[in-house]
């Protein structure tokens, strides 16, 4: 299901793209704990898509969702924490943004890298300006 979902978003079918990410998401989350590396990336491909659909504020939700359920850290974790810090910081969000951002560099300091190539945003870009540019910083 979640092929079908990155076919969907590659094709700008948000509908189709966002209900196949929810069933995956829906059936991992009958077997696996919520700090699962799969269902967190789930999490993350269903906020890309919310995100490219135009419905920032529940990509946001699913993202904190997310962060909520995550245990010890992986890479998934800086990945999802990285994401979220720069759609919070485009949100406006700039406080909460800084402090997940933290976050993501005390973890990444400690040896954690993401490793989804092409989906990563470094954290030095965010903290460049990128992710605060448009949130008026």
């Amino acid at each position: 299901m979640l092929s079908l979902s990155a076919v969907s978003l590659e094709q700008k079918r948000y509908t189709e793209a966002e209900q196949a990410c929810r069933r995956s998401i829906a059936v991992m989350e009958r077997f696996v704990p919520a700090s699962h590396p799969d269902l967190i990336n789930a999490q993350i491909g269903l906020a890309l898509i919310l995100r490219r659909s135009g419905n920032s504020a529940e990509a946001i939700r699913v993202l904190e969702q997310a962060v909520r359920s995550v245990g010890t850290p992986t890479e998934e974790h800086v990945h999802l924490l990285t994401m979220y810090t720069q759609y919070l910081g485009d949100a406006g969000e700039t406080e909460k943004s800084r402090r997940f951002l933290l976050e993501a560099r005390r973890l990444s300091e400690q040896g954690l890298r993401t490793s989804l190539a092409g989906s990563t945003v470094m954290i030095g870009e965010l903290e460049g300006g990128s992710a605060y540019q448009s949130a008026g910083r």
